[in-house]
């Protein structure tokens, strides 16, 4: 789930923060009393190594450049498929 948002102010710092505020309010806060006892969905591990904005990002496969606006196959992927 990449953030986008233009950089405008403290837009990015903002963006930054949409995906791990999604995955705590989808995974419903843990509650010590709940019946049914569950993690966290955010893990902090992989948001530092996976979920930080970036210009070019690897998305299902797919190289996809923000600032060019452009969507491209990586060429490792290009050498597999032919």
């Amino acid at each position: 789930m990449p953030p986008i948002c233009p950089d405008i102010r403290e837009n990015a710092e903002y963006g930054a923060a949409t995906v791990p505020l999604a995955l705590h309010i989808i995974g419903c806060p843990c509650n010590p009393t709940d019946p049914i006892p569950h993690d966290d969905l955010l893990s902090l591990k992989k948001l530092a190594g996976e979920g930080r904005m970036e210009e070019v990002k690897i998305i299902l496969g797919w190289e996809i450049h923000m600032r060019k606006l452009m969507i491209a196959l990586p060429e490792f992927r290009h050498v597999a498929w032919s």
